[in-house]
């Protein structure tokens, strides 16, 4: 995670009922019991019980065995009930030899990343209609900067009962938020506060569907914290980074080499180009409490690598020193797009920057996007502006035009059939991103030329020029030739083809992944608004000509809109396409429409022309 949120790991991955995803059938029943006991300092006792019936091979795989994650440095988890009841009625006692302690995950995806360790229970011959026990207590004796936070979620798959209570002094500021079928109680005797939190649903799955935003914004969910509010987390993550972007001699010296003698808007992006580039991706860091807090800007110099945190501060650290403000901004980089119930700090896993003198966000994470090219995951998100009182904000939308993709092709047909292209391709700031990073990652441009047209009806080999995907300065485009022996059967008198596709990295067939086979969602989908435009000039062989062509089209809807032309010229046929998505997520209920937008499409790249045969 660029933003670590540590406490989302105890209580989503203890917590959450079920898989993340969905499945085709019922494959689980499962009970769930959770005690917290809450100190008035906000250290915590829990104890939690699971008993699950699993019901089919995808269940036994899910949960043969269980994990729970915690940090050993200040939290203590101790096993005290695992079995396991058979089919047959036999109960199986799950061995000590059977029950792992490992480094968790995420400390192993980087030196130092966190100190956590998991625990796994491995239940013994897991089958179908076997029931799983296993009961845990886990004291917590120091609680992270963001206080007391919990999450309860149930996922579709199977029948879920959840009973949860939340004991603390009356004085402990507890609040709470639902989505879903949970019921709540909050009653205060004799100086103690108790939630009782209930849950019980029957959730046949549902086949999970193709480009669907995160199941965080569709699940049942509880929240309960002692946060105030978002404006306290990013006042705290203020106070917690006091200093760490002070303008020293390094940075001074660092920040006028960038600007170059640029000020305002040009110097802003120049610093953000340099951070971007030189300062790599990776997360060092030991305790908990420093999920919120960079190294200093002078140690991320030093190292040229840090988290998003790390990339933020030097980012601060070398605007300040050229008269600029930056500020950290929390938001979730991710399929999340709807909030959470209920504030908390599972609602951010990353930071990025924002510019208030020029009313704009940069991301200089990601090395591969231009200067104030959100993607769309951070496109239409709430965030958290990190300064002394904290202030909430939302990213702008994504609108087509930002996200402009421009193809221009000159295609020649020889008399055998062979394709010979020159592709021109030009794109948007914030479309560039997956394309620079679709070449940097590339063996070579002309390997990834012939995988892209590889992938065509007419297939083929080529090769591309483009300028250094790094150099994100540079607007990002595309030229390259490509040819396609038998790219067209020349049989019959009068030969039929669709118009070539040839080097193309949106081409039509990208769009059939979005597609529903009843043409129905139960979910919304993230596709991302977009404006895009080809263009072939297709040169018929001496003595050929088109007999007939598609026709043309002039679709609008609420979706989008699409045009076609199909045009004659001197040597061939001039083919114009225009697709314009309005926006990056479509609700469940607006899905027909986006989806006859895109057969419109679909169907006319599709659509075979007709040529006299030379």
């Amino acid at each position: 995670m660029p933003f670590a949120v540590w406490r989302l790991v105890l209580l989503v991955a203890m917590l959450c009922l079920g898989r993340s995803g969905v499945a085709e059938a019922r494959e689980f029943h499962q009970q769930f019991q959770a005690a917290y006991l809450i100190n008035p300092d906000l250290t915590f006792t829990v104890v939690t019980t699971r008993d699950i019936e699993v019901l089919t091979d995808q269940a036994v795989a899910e949960y043969g065995q269980l994990s729970q994650t915690y940090s050993p440095d200040f939290e203590t988890l101790t096993v005290l009930e695992a079995w396991i009841d058979q089919p047959g009625g036999a109960r199986v006692t799950v061995p000590a030899a059977s029950i792992f302690t490992r480094p968790s995950a995420a400390s192993r995806d980087a030196p130092g990343f966190v100190t956590s360790d998991t625990r796994t229970i491995v239940f013994p011959q897991v089958e179908r209609g076997s029931r799983l026990h296993l009961k845990t207590q886990q004291i917590t004796a120091r609680i992270p900067l963001t206080g007391f936070n919990a999450i309860l979620t149930a996922s579709a798959g199977g029948s879920v009962a959840i009973s949860a209570t939340f004991s603390a002094p009356a004085s402990v500021k507890l609040t709470w938020g639902r989505r879903g079928g949970f019921a709540v109680t909050d009653n205060v005797q004799d100086g103690t506060r108790t939630l009782s939190v209930q849950f019980s649903e029957d959730q046949p799955g549902a086949l999970p569907e193709p480009h669907m935003v995160s199941m965080l914004d569709i699940e049942p969910m509880f929240i309960v914290t002692t946060l105030p509010g978002y404006e306290a987390l990013g006042a705290l993550y203020f106070a917690q980074n006091a200093g760490k972007a002070d303008v020293t001699p390094a940075v001074q010296q660092l920040a006028d080499r960038i600007a170059a003698g640029r000020t305002g808007l040009a110097a802003a992006e120049a610093v953000y180009d340099w951070v971007a580039g030189n300062i790599r991706y990776l997360a060092v860091w030991l305790d908990p409490d420093a999920g919120f807090v960079a190294h200093s800007a002078d140690a991320v110099i030093a190292a040229g690598y840090g988290d998003c945190k790390d990339h933020v501060v030097l980012m601060q650290a070398l605007l300040s020193a050229l008269g600029i403000r930056a500020e950290p901004a929390l938001v979730n980089w991710d399929s999340r797009m709807t909030l959470l119930p209920h504030w908390s700090d599972a609602a951010f896993d990353h930071v990025m920057a924002y510019l208030p003198d020029f009313d704009l966000y940069a991301n200089p994470t990601n090395a591969y996007a231009r200067f104030d090219a959100l993607d769309i995951g951070l496109s239409n998100k709430q965030v958290v502006i990190a300064n002394a009182t904290g202030e909430i904000r939302r990213t702008p939308i994504s609108t087509p035009s930002q996200n402009r993709y421009t193809f221009a092709s000159s295609v020649a047909l020889a008399a055998d059939g062979t394709l010979t292209g020159h592709t021109r391709i030009g794109m948007a700031a914030r479309v560039d991103t997956s394309m620079r990073r679709a070449v940097a990652d590339a063996r070579s441009p002309e390997d990834l030329a012939s995988r892209l047209i590889a992938l065509t009806p007419e297939g083929g080999f080529g090769g591309m020029r483009t300028p250094d995907p790094r150099q994100i300065d540079r607007p990002f485009a595309v030229e390259g030739e490509w040819t396609s022996p038998h790219g067209v059967v020349m049989t019959g008198e009068t030969p039929a083809f669709a118009v070539p596709v040839g080097l193309d990295f949106l081409p039509y067939t990208t769009f059939r992944q979005y597609l529903a086979a009843d043409g129905q969602r139960r979910y919304p989908i993230i596709i991302g608004a977009a404006e895009s435009t080809w263009t072939t000039d297709l040169t018929f062989p001496q003595g050929a000509s088109a007999l007939s062509v598609p026709p043309a089209i002039a679709l609008t809807n609420a979706a989008g809109s699409y045009a076609a032309s199909y045009a004659s010229t001197d040597a061939g046929l001039r083919v114009r396409r225009h697709l314009i998505i309005n926006k990056d997520v479509y609700a469940a209920d607006e899905y027909p429409e986006l989806q006859a937008l895109l057969y419109a499409f679909i169907d006319d790249a599709r659509s075979p022309l007709l040529m006299t045969k030379p």
